[in-house]
């Protein structure tokens, strides 16, 4: 049998290496155009007051209020990415969001809904809180190729209604880990998988209610079990983040510098595109518990609910922590 040229071979790993460059620049182009005009796309009006939920380390651009749970913990944020702080921020949790009736004209909410385990509860305070919105999913193609332990429900828009059903164990990640490593080692898998939102995506537009239904499987339980296991490391998945170290080693100057210019697009977007220049949090915001009106107590770095007699703590830097589980009693 004839051996394969040397030559040869080095230009074959040239050729493949040029390819993944290729795919990958053009993977960065499309999530830099979705970047920069999804706002547009969802019907955002210059004069909106847009809050995101759950904005993690990719908030959009043209959102004017940033709202997270989790300040530190990346567990469930693609390759680990720490939080984005960039603009008016508060911490609070989706199912019991801290703002004002009608405090704002868009909710945004990209890739939350199939984390959350009361979904009901932030679709109702999604409701109260904003007059309309869009709420972005996987699709339940996304869910059935790839394997996503983190993500509680399957989640279709169905003639104008929010359909979540359960997961159990035979209808998620039907295929193990293929297209996981595929999306991971493969760039023209990424490429594809970046162009194709309409395939791989649910997005539901919404104003004044959310019509939605929330299914159990049938013939099986809603295992968030497994889940749980999952994000208290029970079952902690190793590949999973050695493929997240593998991409972030490869890719750290790419992504640094991709990371660089949607701060400066972001930033734009939001002088020229909106007309809230400056928003002052403090006064949107209620007790996450009763709803009631908070006040500002500077003394003792509270904001403090009078009909609860709670107080919530105001982090240095200016964010507001408004959970719950942080409360103090007065």
């Amino acid at each position: 049998m004839a051996s394969v040229p040397l030559s040869s071979m080095w230009l074959e790993s040239i050729v493949m290496s040029a390819t993944q460059i290729l795919f990958d620049m053009y993977s960065d182009l499309l999530a830099l155009r979705q970047y920069m005009f999804d706002w547009a796309d969802f019907g955002i009006r210059r004069t909106d007051l847009v809050l995101e939920v759950a904005s993690g380390n990719h908030p959009n651009a043209r959102s004017d209020v940033l709202c997270d749970m989790f300040m530190s913990d990346s567990t469930e944020r693609p390759w680990r990415s720490p939080l984005i702080i960039d603009r008016p921020f508060v911490c609070a949790n989706a199912e019991r969001l801290p703002f004002r009736t009608a405090a704002f004209d868009f909710l945004i909410s990209v890739h939350t809904l199939e984390h959350l385990t009361h979904p009901q509860d932030f679709l109702t305070e999604a409701v109260r809180v904003s007059r309309r919105g869009v709420i972005v999913t996987p699709s339940e193609i996304s869910e059935k190729m790839l394997r996503v332990p983190t993500h509680r429900w399957l989640v279709a828009s169905d003639s104008g209604k929010l359909v979540l059903t359960g997961k159990t164990r035979d209808n998620w990640g039907l295929f193990g880990d293929t297209f996981n490593d595929a999306r991971r080692s493969d760039a023209r898998f990424r490429a594809f998988y970046y162009s194709r939102r309409d395939i791989f995506e649910t997005r539901h537009a919404w104003e004044g209610t959310i019509d939605f239904e929330i299914r159990q499987a049938s013939g099986d339980r809603n295992d968030n079990q497994l889940v749980k296991a999952h994000l208290e490391g029970e079952a902690a998945d190793d590949r999973e983040l050695i493929g997240c170290a593998q991409v972030a080693e490869r890719s750290a100057v790419r992504l640094a510098l991709t990371r660089r210019v949607k701060r400066i697009i972001g930033a734009s977007v939001r002088l020229l595109c909106s007309a809230h220049r400056r928003v002052d949090v403090l006064p949107l915001l209620v007790c996450p518990i009763c709803k009631g009106a908070v006040e500002h107590n500077a003394a003792r770095s509270l904001l403090v609910c009078p009909s609860c007699a709670k107080g919530y703590p105001l982090r240095p830097e200016g964010v507001p922590v408004m959970l719950a589980e942080m409360a103090v009693d007065l």
